[in-house]
């Protein structure tokens, strides 16, 4: 998307041309993503990575890569190059995407999911797995039409497949969900005790079109997990003014599992970085 702002012609007389040093601003730019990569390191115990497939021996394309990979070095990146001559069959690229896209850094244990049932992939797509909105499988469950999920780097590969043919899920399923905020919202005259001011809050969030992913309350709290937007401040602007104190907490990650077991559980539940854990009863195999 492309912004552009327009000056009246009568103000151009008085615009002043600026020379700016490209050099200096790059080494500025480069130092303060090293910075928030450093920082990302420190909270979630990984890197940004860029990984580049170079096919070919062009003269321009081979500096122009070699200079990516030295930003990523000059940042804190982690960089993959992998070359491959331009005689390269469609299908063997194809083949080394998808080997790149499979790359299970967050979870390295991941297994692939042969069959689920509608009831699980809506499950996951609403806590922030990226299979398919939830509105596209509810015609699909009427009609009893399977879904077949194909990975983009080898459609010709055995996907996955969505069906009610399935009770559920075989495998636990995690979803892991960045970039939201945290907010705990305490009523000042403690109505939260009888439920009183939900409606206000729910109401406030869905005016500025922030979704929200977690609720978790108590007698007098109310914790929510929302999407980062433009308009968050806003909304607690709003909410303060209805007679809420508000706290924001920003860079928090949302981790569902789904079907978890006792290895997972003693795995993950325990890490020291929780803010907040709802738990539920596992369901019993089928």
């Amino acid at each position: 998307m492309i912004t552009c702002f327009t000056v009246p012609i009568s103000d151009i007389k008085h615009l002043s041309s600026m020379i700016i040093d490209g050099k200096q601003l790059s080494a500025k730019l480069k130092e303060q993503m090293a910075e928030q990569v450093v920082e990302l390191k420190e909270k979630y115990s990984r890197v940004p990575s860029l990984a580049v497939i170079l096919v070919g021996e062009n003269p321009a394309s081979q500096s122009y890569v070699r200079g990516k990979i030295k930003a990523c070095e000059v940042c804190g990146f982690e960089s993959i190059l992998i070359t491959m001559p331009d005689t390269v069959s469609q299908a063997d690229l194809l083949a080394e995407i998808e080997r790149l896209n499979a790359d299970p850094k967050v979870f390295p244990d991941a297994k692939k999911i042969e069959q689920l049932n509608y009831m699980d992939t809506i499950e996951m797509a609403y806590s922030g797995a990226q299979i398919i909105h939830p509105k596209t499988i509810k015609p699909l469950q009427q009609k009893n039409i399977p879904l077949y999920v194909r990975p983009f780097g080898n459609k010709s590969a055995m996907g996955s497949v969505i069906t009610s043919d399935v009770e559920r899920a075989y495998e636990p399923i995690m979803i892991q969900k960045s970039n939201q905020v945290l907010l705990r919202l305490n009523s000042r005259d403690l109505s939260f005790v009888l439920e009183e001011k939900f409606a206000t809050v729910f109401t406030t969030f869905d005016s500025h079109r922030i979704r929200i992913n977690l609720v978790h309350n108590s007698a007098v709290d109310l914790h929510i997990a929302v999407d980062a937007s433009w308009h968050i401040d806003e909304a607690i602007s709003e909410l303060i003014a209805d007679g809420f104190d508000v706290e924001k907490q920003e860079d928090v990650v949302l981790v569902t599992i789904r079907y978890y077991n006792d290895e997972l559980y003693r795995k993950y539940a325990f890490d020291e970085r929780i803010i907040i854990k709802p738990v539920s009863s596992p369901c019993a195999p089928a």
